[in-house]
């Protein structure tokens, strides 16, 4: 276990692995401040024995599994001195003195990528940076994750990664300039899509729903419009701040490419689509970042508020069409 800045170290780890492999202990648990996409990935680069597996917590994943735990301790946790430890570790682990911290910081990478794309410098899978820069993005959606975890109450996933997504990752950033991810949220309307755009410097979020697929377009698209006309209702004066980010995608049957519309000018779909059968929309939020998109700290501090705000504002109110269930037809007389 180490807290503040100190870092899991590569010796330390390997003759702990030798101990265990004498012991025949079949697992090993690090724990410090920095982030994983999964436990069992490590932040360290070091050869570990087949038959033990070593594992890694960040602190802030085992603060938001013990809020989590506390959220409704009513049947989490039935001891009620069981819940009182809890809470005190809690509150331990929440005080700055503990050396606890979320993630704050991206890695230097993450600027170098930045100004390669700006300056249009041609980029190779292997460069250390693009390593740098994509494990910058699944530590930070990891922790955009547990952000919302806590706010709501239920864990919130983050992408599955194995041991070849960064070289996948790699190849598709050095061709499309982005990189993206996928929150889950259980009972969620939908999974939220997560996109950082390195050419245009922006972030976009974006849920998908199903209108009423019984009905014609036009219906479709008076249907999306009183979905955003909710949310607007529920938060008028922040909607009004976000209207101007808000795009409209709607997906047509068939077609290679989706028509995308601002949210005021969402009256122009009626025209677009003429011809064309909508089978679902995208709600997205398109934020520029600007200089801070390339900033280490930067970055961090404009998409956690982004990723609240959007579900505030938008996704907790969203649903999507579902199909009456069918009925029994009587036979005529």
């Amino acid at each position: 276990m180490k807290n503040k800045g100190n870092q899991i170290d590569a010796n330390q780890i390997e003759s702990y692995l030798e101990i265990s492999k004498k012991l025949k202990v079949n697992k090993l648990v690090t724990i410090s401040n920095e982030f994983t996409s999964e436990p069992k990935i490590s932040p360290l680069k070091i050869r570990v024995p087949k038959n033990i597996s070593l594992l890694h917590f960040s602190w802030t994943y085992i603060i938001t599994i013990g809020q989590l735990l506390l959220f409704k301790n009513d049947t989490n946790i039935e001891d009620e001195d069981q819940v009182e430890i809890m809470s005190e570790a809690l509150h331990y682990f929440e005080n700055p003195l503990s050396g606890i911290s979320g993630y704050s910081k991206m890695k230097p990478g993450w600027k170098v990528l930045c100004e390669s794309i700006r300056a249009q410098k041609p980029m190779k899978a292997t460069d250390d940076y693009l390593e740098d820069a994509l494990l910058s993005w699944y530590e930070e959606e990891k922790d955009i994750a547990l952000l919302l975890s806590r706010k709501l109450g239920v864990l919130v996933k983050s992408t599955i990664r194995t041991p070849t997504s960064i070289k996948n990752d790699a190849k598709r950033l050095i061709k499309y300039h982005r990189i993206q991810g996928l929150l889950s949220i259980k009972n969620g309307v939908s999974d939220i899509k997560v996109i950082s755009d390195f050419e245009r410097r922006l972030v976009s979020m974006s849920i998908k729903l199903i209108p009423p697929l019984d009905k014609g377009n036009k219906a479709k698209i008076t249907w999306i419009t009183k979905q955003l006309e909710k949310c607007s209702k529920k938060s008028p004066q922040e909607f009004g701040h976000l209207i101007s980010e808000i795009w409209i995608e709607a997906d047509i049957k068939f077609a290679k490419e989706n028509i995308k519309v601002k949210l005021t000018d969402i009256d122009s779909l009626n025209e677009l689509t003429v011809g064309k059968v909508i089978q679902g929309y995208n709600v997205t939020i398109r934020r520029s970042f600007g200089a801070k998109f390339a900033s280490a700290k930067g970055y961090i501090q404009m998409i956690e508020p982004m990723i609240l705000e959007f579900y505030e504002l938008i996704v907790q109110h969203s649903s999507s069409w579902t199909k009456p269930a069918p009925k029994i037809v009587k036979d005529a007389e």
